[in-house]
């Protein structure tokens, strides 16, 4: 089953700007082709400096385009990592979620491969976590502070491997330079105010790490329209329409009483807020960061008009409930 099969319209992934290149991973089921170390064999300790990495000269203001240069071809056989900007916030670790905006060097002739553009709007949302993205990126990323710009300079071994990447232009065997800004680091539950129950809808249990249990009573009749309940309210920023949003999920079906789909035990999710059935939609927009949210689907605002959806066990009568963590929002960069 897809990782993310019933409440998307279409394929979301880590770091989207780049699509699933830095993910290494191109299978829908989630099995991974990277070439790069598995997430347990990459250590928690900081990654060192090294000569490849402190030649690597980077200059300009954090967040904005930096101007990079270095002596090409460069080689590695492990991942170095040198600091530029030394921040001062909130510190990545495993399992991290982190708001990056960076640039990619080609690292024999120093040409820039690809970026995510830097400013409002344009980080991407990464899991330091090397069954997510490759594992030179979390070597680059662990370690770093909120407001930090590190240079990674990675292998091929821990980048693109024997493989490169086609859609990147990127060569078998080729090593790679990172300049990574970490924007900001994204709480991983909901941390707002807790409201009041909303009589006549089920209730959720939190465990400490914020995983949710949906609490159904027995002989429950989901009402016949889409319902929403605020259950933690956040002061974040508000979910614009077109946003790209990062959540933890969980969805139910009412019908059966079984958990479909979740974010819980793998990593969130970061797509555009306009890519889900409508019912999910409609209970995020307006919503603030922060917040928990849960949502009823009627079928007709979930897959009934697609029939159902088979593959996660939805009937075309069945009503979804989901329980929302809203973690981050960005409004599209303009232009």
């Amino acid at each position: 089953m897809p990782r993310i099969p019933t409440i998307r319209l279409a394929v979301a992934v880590t770091a989207v700007a780049l699509g699933v290149s830095l993910a290494g991973c191109t299978s829908s089921a989630g099995s991974s082709s990277t070439p790069s170390a598995s997430a347990s064999s990459v250590s928690a300790a900081c990654v060192s400096s090294g000569s490849a990495s402190d030649s690597v000269k980077v200059s300009g203001a954090f967040d904005t385009a930096p101007t990079v240069s270095f002596a090409a071809p460069l080689k590695v056989s492990t991942t170095q990592r040198t600091v530029v900007i030394d921040g001062k916030g909130a510190k990545a670790k495993p399992g991290s979620l982190v708001d990056v905006s960076f640039t990619l060097y080609n690292g024999t002739d120093g040409k820039t491969v690809t970026s995510t553009g830097y400013g409002a709007g344009r980080a991407s949302a990464i899991t330091v976590d090397a069954s997510q993205v490759i594992s030179g990126l979390v070597k680059t990323l662990n370690c770093a502070q909120a407001g930090t710009r590190v240079v990674g300079v990675l292998p091929a071994s821990e980048a693109f491997g024997s493989a490169g990447s086609s859609s990147l232009g990127i060569a078998p065997n080729q090593v790679i330079v990172i300049v990574a800004d970490v924007v900001s680091l994204v709480p991983t539950k909901a941390s707002g105010q807790k409201q009041p129950a909303v009589d006549g809808l089920p209730t959720v249990k939190l465990a400490s790490d914020g995983k949710p249990t949906l609490v159904v009573p027995k002989g429950y009749a989901p009402p016949a329209t889409t319902t929403i309940a605020t259950l933690i309210k956040g002061k974040g920023a508000v979910v614009g329409a077109t946003d790209t949003v990062v959540i933890q999920y969980q969805g139910t079906n009412l019908k059966t009483g079984k958990i479909f789909d979740q974010t819980w035990g793998r990593s969130p999710y970061s797509g555009a807020v306009n890519g889900f059935v409508p019912g999910f939609t409609k209970a995020i927009v307006g919503q603030t960061v922060g917040s928990q949210v849960l949502v009823l689907i009627a079928p007709a605002d979930g897959y009934g008009p697609q029939g159902g959806n088979s593959g996660a066990g939805i009937g075309k009568d069945d009503t979804i409930a989901f329980v929302v963590d809203v973690l981050s929002t960005e409004t599209p960069a303009a232009g």
